[in-house]
């Protein structure tokens, strides 16, 4: 744990499981460690303000950014804050791979869904293309492209998707 009372970020055991969160009712979102298994589970949805380019070598994301206090009062102070359609962006560009795991993300497909994907399109094996994506993924995650749908807990325990029964 950090000094803050929080999990590390970074690599390390537990990989995606403690970057995915769950929101209880009435709780803020928190870290939760998941199984492996919990993980493969999930759902990858992409945030819908996101604005999708497809390029030659892949696809550009454009991100909206919220500034914090100290850069409104900078955009304010510039008159940027006077321009109606001004909106603060960022740009992240994906290659051909990254653009091909992004449109996969749709909030249909669980995690082992998209490995056997890319494991098939790349031609890797299974366990190669769940490493690879699993860090995709959590890059993507931390930048808040994309948040991932954990399966919902069962009375008995056990995990299952939304809207499927046992």
């Amino acid at each position: 744990m950090s000094a803050e009372g929080r999990p590390p970020r970074g690599p390390g055991p537990g990989g995606l499981g403690r970057l995915w969160r769950r929101r209880a009712e009435g709780q803020s979102s928190q870290h939760v460690g998941l199984t492996r298994e919990q993980s493969l589970q999930a759902r990858p949805v992409r945030n819908p303000a996101v604005v999708t380019e497809a390029t030659a070598g892949g696809a550009r994301l454009t991100v909206p950014v919220v500034p914090g206090r100290w850069v409104s009062l900078l955009l304010r102070i510039l008159k940027f804050g006077a321009r109606p359609n001004f909106r603060p962006t960022r740009t992240i560009e994906l290659d051909r791979v990254g653009a091909f795991v992004w449109e996969l993300c749709d909030g249909s497909r669980t995690v082992k869904e998209l490995a056997s994907a890319l494991a098939a399109h790349e031609k890797l094996p299974r366990r190669e293309a769940e490493h690879s994506l699993a860090l995709f993924l959590k890059m993507l995650a931390e930048r808040r492209l994309l948040l991932l749908q954990l399966p919902v807990d069962t009375p008995s325990g056990n995990a299952r998707a939304s809207g499927q029964s046992s």
